[in-house]
C-alpha cells in the first residue's frame, strides 16, 4: 500500500499511509458515540504552555480490519505566538513499536490559539492492546514545554474498541493483566 500523507486546513491526517484506506479507495467511517472519558495534559492545577487533547473520533472499517481515528487538539495558553511540533506513535502493551513515530511539520500558533489534526491507526492490527501516544513540544521565546497524551484501545477479532486507562491497565499486559 502506498504512503499517502494529506495536509488538511487544520492539521495533518495520518491514516491513508497507515492502512486506513480500503480496497477501491473506500473507507467506512463510523463515528464514536460514547467515547471513554476525555484525556488532557491539564491536571492537578499544573498549567503547561500547551495542552493536548486526544480523543477517539471514529472507527475506520476497511477490508483488512478496523482502524481508529483520533482527533488531536493542541491549545496554547501563551500570550505570545509559539512554535510547536508533535510526534505520533503506536505501541502495543509490551512496549513494541507498531507504528514508528511520525513527526509533524513545525507549526506556528497564535497567542492562545490552537492547532488540530486527525490521526489514524493502521487498519488490520493483530488482536491485542495498543496505546496511541502523542508527544508535543512548544516554545514561545520565553517558555517551553514538552507534553504527552495517550489513548488506549483493544483489537479483538479485527474490531477496534477504545479503552479507558483503567481498563487498559486491568486487562492488558502493561500491568501483567490478562491476555487476549
Amino acid at each position: 500500500m502506498r504512503m499517502v500523507t494529506r495536509l488538511m486546513g487544520i492539521g495533518v491526517m495520518l491514516g491513508a499511509g497507515a492502512g486506513a484506506v480500503a480496497r477501491g479507495g473506500a473507507v467506512v467511517r463510523q463515528p464514536i458515540r460514547a467515547a471513554a472519558p476525555q484525556v488532557s495534559s491539564e491536571n492537578d492545577g499544573f498549567e503547561p504552555l500547551v495542552t493536548i487533547g486526544l480523543e477517539p473520533s471514529a472507527v475506520l472499517q476497511g477490508p483488512s480490519g478496523d482502524g481508529l481515528e483520533l482527533q488531536l487538539t493542541l491549545k496554547s495558553r501563551s500570550q505570545r505566538p509559539l512554535a510547536l511540533r508533535y510526534s505520533y506513535e503506536l505501541v502495543d502493551d509490551r512496549g513494541n513499536s507498531r507504528q514508528k513515530p511520525v513527526m509533524s511539520p513545525l507549526a506556528a500558533v497564535s497567542a492562545t490559539g490552537s492547532h488540530g489534526a486527525r490521526l489514524a491507526t493502521p487498519g488490520g492490527l493483530t488482536d491485542g492492546y495498543y496505546e496511541a501516544r502523542v508527544t508535543a513540544a512548544a516554545a514561545d521565546g520565553v517558555e517551553d514545554t514538552l507534553q504527552v497524551a495517550e489513548r488506549f484501545f483493544v483489537v479483538n477479532h479485527g474490531v477496534v474498541t477504545p479503552l479507558s486507562s483503567d481498563e487498559w491497565f486491568q486487562m492488558s499486559n502493561a500491568n501483567q493483566g490478562r491476555r487476549l
